[in-house]
């Protein structure tokens, strides 16, 4: 498995509750401002959900809401959340271990993969939503 684009959409997922507050939104709204589909956002929310970072509300003002404030949340705990895969994607199937360089290059590349981890997580860390959406705020209303 490697890293996927659930990362991408939790954060604009995250970034435009943030911009709700306490209104909240539905997979469908954000779907529309992902230009995804609604049971995409529902997948990727999921493991917010159980991370503690987004509340679902259910009935007919239902739909999701940051479970803390922007500023508490930060985006290594995002990318925990939503992405279980590598940073650097290996080999699909195993190389040649019988050639001297297919034998070798799994390793020599699991140990750039460690560091490579390492160096996202801390960068992810020490970024809030607060500053994502800071970053990503323009002044446009949202969708209508």
């Amino acid at each position: 498995m490697s890293i996927t684009s659930c990362f991408a959409l939790a954060a604009h997922a995250l970034v435009l509750l943030a911009h709700q507050k306490e209104a909240g939104a539905t997979s469908d709204f954000i779907a529309e401002s992902a230009s995804t589909h609604p049971a995409r956002v529902r997948r990727v929310l999921a493991p917010l959900i159980r991370s503690g970072l987004v509340v679902a509300r259910e009935g007919g003002g239902g739909g999701y809401v940051l479970a803390r404030r922007p500023e508490a949340i930060t985006l290594g705990e995002v990318f925990g959340a939503v992405e279980q895969g590598p940073v650097l994607p290996l080999h699909p199937r195993g190389p040649n271990t019988r050639c001297p360089i297919g034998a070798g290059i799994v390793p020599a590349l699991e140990d750039l993969e460690e560091e490579l981890e390492a160096a996202v997580r801390d960068a992810l860390s020490r970024r809030t939503l607060r500053w994502l959406a800071a970053r990503v705020a323009s002044g446009a209303p949202l969708l209508e």
